[in-house]
């Protein structure tokens, strides 16, 4: 499968100590090999499938997935849903759809016996698969009926994406990239220039768009792919999933935890330390702060999750007395734009804690996760940055040990 190396995170300690979070944080889950596909339809809901028939679903921003019943066993590589309710899985020897957000599976028909990767619907009714041997199927009603498309190539495709009705790509093995402009009546072969794969690709419009593959290799258009400009990754592993929430900003994720964003559409690639080793397969956002990456180690499934899309959160220790009780202070300044302070205290308890603390809006519902680890005895401070939301009331809860506090802030724009 994909190659691995170590990711190794430095911790700088001075006399007011710095804790450097990696901006994501690991959710648990129930499966017991690679997840390979993750679908989030907004902050809260969203479904992730993978080996052995694995299929999770959450509606709480993943502090619980739900495994969800299906009578297969075969590896799940795909899942898709178009609203909170529709839904379709493609894998092996399985194509099922959904109407209840998961309650309830049945099976379609796809008219074919090749393996199905990748699926890409614009709206209930019209989508597309993909997989093996250049195989693309499409529905114009919701998948009661599939009609084999003629790709131009045999070549597998790992991923497709269409950005309406007649306009979308496809992109595979030995450098393939295809493209249709009459919703897949007829298929045009565009020249990638390299003949390793290429495995996701992720467009936001009929002319921007990125393709990333084997060998730390990454593509951007600016003209529907009649040109594809490389862009420099830094590295020569391989990328598995590519995405983009606009013309800037976007993530890049691979073997051995790796993830790298951008925020000046690929100009350049930084690389996020993420706390994991896993191979990691997908990576699905809902805004530039909120977002989820897939895969696993071969013996357990990996959910992680960052709401400060991916940035590190520095935590400072103030000081050398360690406070005999838990307490969280109020931030400062309060109301603030777009930054504010956050004291707290963890109490001398003879070992140390896991401590997390959570912004939330008006709504009750989790914006971000400013800390979310285990942290010894002392007072300690942390920024939250509010420069992506709108003005408004917002809550910040802390918890440790039993402990439990809730505050209040103000952010004005």
């Amino acid at each position: 499968m994909k190659k691995l190396v170590l990711v190794i995170l430095s911790l700088i300690f001075t006399c007011s100590f710095s804790f450097a979070q990696t901006g994501w944080f690991t959710q648990s889950n129930t499966a017991t090999k690679y997840l390979i596909s993750v679908d989030m339809f907004d902050a809260n809901t969203g479904w992730i499938v993978g080996f052995d028939g694995k299929m999770l679903k959450t509606t709480n921003g993943g502090t619980n997935w739900v495994l969800l019943t299906y009578p297969t066993t075969s590896s799940l590589l795909s899942v898709h849903f178009t609203d909170a309710n529709t839904g379709w899985i493609t894998g092996y020897s399985t194509l099922i759809k959904t109407t209840n957000g998961g309650a309830n599976w049945f099976t379609q028909e796809s008219g074919t016996s090749n393996v199905l990767e990748t699926i890409s619907f614009v709206n209930a009714n019209t989508g597309w698969m993909a997989g093996f041997t250049g195989t693309i199927i499409k529905t114009t009603n919701g998948g009661t009926n599939w009609f084999i498309q003629p790709s131009g190539t045999t070549k597998e495709l790992w991923k497709i994406q269409f950005v309406s009705a007649d306009t979308g790509w496809a992109v595979g093995t030995t450098g393939t990239i295809i493209k249709t402009t009459n919703g897949g009546v007829n298929w045009i072969a565009q020249v990638s220039g390299v003949i390793s794969e290429i495995v996701s690709c992720y467009f936001i419009n009929n002319s921007t768009g990125w393709v990333a593959g084997y060998y730390g290799k990454i593509f951007k258009t600016t003209n529907g792919g009649t040109n594809w400009v490389t862009q420099v990754s830094g590295i020569t592993l391989d990328f598995n999933d590519v995405y983009m929430v606009d013309a800037n900003t976007g993530w890049l994720v691979g073997p051995s935890g790796i993830i790298f964003k951008t925020t000046n559409g690929g100009t350049n690639w930084i690389n996020q330390p993420s706390g994991s080793a896993s191979i990691l397969c997908a990576v699905s956002f809902v805004n530039a702060s909120t977002g989820w990456v897939v895969g696993g180690t071969g013996t357990a499934g990996t959910i992680l999750k960052t709401t400060s899309g991916g940035a590190i959160v520095n935590i400072e220790n103030n000081g050398t007395e360690v406070p005999g009780e838990y307490s969280l202070s109020q931030n400062y300044p309060n109301p603030f734009n777009p930054v504010t302070k956050i004291n707290f205290d963890i109490a001398k308890s003879g070992k140390s804690g896991f401590v997390s603390i959570i912004i939330y809006d008006a709504l009750g519902r989790e914006i971000e996760t400013l800390v979310n680890e285990v942290q010894s005895a002392g007072s300690y401070s942390v920024d939250f940055n509010a420069s992506n939301l709108s003005g408004g009331v917002y809550f910040y809860r802390m918890q440790s040990a039993g402990f439990t506090d809730v505050k209040k802030l103000v952010l004005l724009k």
